[in-house]
């Protein structure tokens, strides 16, 4: 849920004039941002791994785990000094943007003197989810192509994702199963005092935002700053999940269990029974070693409305609830084709893709009901709607409930040899087209160059950077 902003921030109100002029600090580190074509595999990312690390005498490799078929997950280390910045890169199986990141940074940490320039060594880990990094590697060659994005990504059941398996104790609700995964990227954060953790997550139909664990008047302007420079709007709609609290333009607090587990206590039925999974690797961070976490979701695909605070016509609760009742829909025409699909393939056909829908579904049936509470009852519902409001509630949903009927198709791959579950995924595979050329034309959907999107996250772990090492004394415990 928004706090209200203050005077001069928030979705409603004009960007701050700084934002609109070129984001100044390491321009050059900016503009030396590569123009890649597409994504790497997983595979390419560890050939490119070995190819450093015998090229680079200042690049450091050492085993911090491995993910769930044994293989090693290696966290990658460049750079000298006292302070140290976490870069954990494919947290989502269908977010490789900060990879390349990681693949622009690593040899100039190595091999140059950025590292003394910006005050931090650098810690990475390439890949924290290899296997939904695998399942997404059938778009990631078309990055342009919202079809192929939405009938081919991967989205993990929310309870399977290691980025959010990390142990948590918060009033009634307690975590401590983290996966190989999620070990991984623990021994990585307590290997060493860490000043910097920076998820490098990105979004699919959004604007550009940021989550910070903490901040000052400067780092959100400054940050404003980056994603103007990069290009990209800034995202004034509702946001990613309801308990949000909103800091400036775009900007919100780092999202913690206890914001979820109090969202659920309020709106919901049982708090401790609506969350499945644990807290998230910035959580776990600032609590192990105070570190500042900063997270830069930078968009595939875009609209110009996302950004649009002119009045939509309608309420913020009344646009709010026709998107969820759209999305009631598709996860009734979902559930009913699932139910079917699943008596086909019989128990033992427990894919990947079936555990993310069976999860969705899952989710749904405890979040809809949470967020009418919300938008019936909480304050700021009643207000008129924004555009970019408006294209959260209606076409950004639908956007992301077609996306999960593209995992029932992939889900349905195996068995085409049946009839039945060939006709089942034909059809799911024509309601995403059908609703997809509609959802794209109203909503003004365009893809967002992979190079801006670097360019965002860049700018935004050198603000943080910047922020830390100027204006913010460690806290390490």
């Amino acid at each position: 849920m928004n706090r209200a902003p203050a005077s001069g921030e928030g979705a409603g109100s004009a960007p701050d004039p700084a934002a609109r002029r070129p984001f100044p600090r390491e321009a050059g580190l900016l503009a030396g941002v590569p123009r890649p074509e597409r994504y790497l595999s997983v595979d390419e990312l560890e050939a490119s791994t070995d190819r450093q690390l015998g090229e680079l005498p200042g690049l450091r490799a050492w085993v911090c785990g491995h993910d769930a078929t044994g293989r090693e997950m290696r966290c990658l280390e460049a750079g000298e000094g006292e302070r140290r910045v976490l870069l954990l890169g494919h947290v989502h199986g269908e977010e490789p943007v900060g990879t390349l990141l990681i693949e622009y940074l690593l040899p100039l940490f190595a091999a140059t003197d950025i590292s003394r320039r910006l005050g931090f060594r650098l810690a990475a880990i390439k890949v924290c989810d290899p296997a939904a990094a695998r399942l997404n590697e059938g778009w990631i060659g078309r990055p342009y192509d919202i079809l192929a994005h939405v009938l081919r990504s991967y989205r993990s059941a929310y309870a399977e994702q290691p980025v959010w398996s990390f142990p948590v104790e918060y009033k009634r609700y307690s975590f401590d199963a983290p996966p190989p995964e999620t070990q991984a990227m623990m021994a990585a954060i307590d290997a060493a005092p860490l000043d910097v953790v920076m998820g490098l997550h990105d979004c699919s139909f959004y604007g550009g935002y940021f989550y910070v664990s903490d901040a000052d008047a400067a780092l959100l302007t400054e940050l404003s700053a980056v994603r103007a420079a990069a290009g990209i709007p800034p995202h004034r709609g509702e946001p990613e999940v309801p308990y949000m609290e909103q800091l400036g333009d775009g900007i919100f607090d780092a999202l913690t269990v206890a914001a979820e587990y109090d969202y659920y206590e309020r709106y919901g039925d049982d708090a401790a029974g609506a969350i499945s999974a644990g807290c998230d690797s910035d959580e776990y961070a600032m609590r192990r070693w105070g570190s500042h976490a900063v997270l830069a979701e930078a968009p595939c695909f875009t609209s110009d409305q996302v950004a649009d605070t002119a009045p939509a016509g309608l309420s913020r609760a009344a646009a709010k609830l026709a998107g969820i009742a759209l999305e009631e829909r598709h996860v009734e025409w979902l559930g009913a084709r699932f139910d079917e699909a699943a008596g086909l393939l019989g128990p033992a056909a427990a894919s990947p893709w079936r555990r993310a829908v069976e999860g969705y579904l899952r989710d749904s049936a405890r979040d809809l009901p949470a967020e009418k509470a919300q938008a019936r009852s909480a304050p700021g519902f009643s207000a008129p709607a924004t555009v970019a409001q408006r294209f959260d509630s209606l076409y950004n949903r639908e956007l992301l409930a077609l996306c999960r009927i593209g995992q029932f198709a992939r889900m349905l791959d195996p068995g085409l040899d049946d009839a039945r579950l060939a006709a089942l995924r034909d059809a799911a595979e024509a309601r995403v087209v059908e609703r997809l050329a509609d959802v794209s034309a109203a909503a003004g959907i365009r893809p967002v160059p992979i190079r801006i999107r670097i360019q965002m996250q860049l700018g935004a772990l050198l603000a943080a950077l910047a922020y830390a090492r100027e204006r913010r004394p460690p806290r390490r415990r």
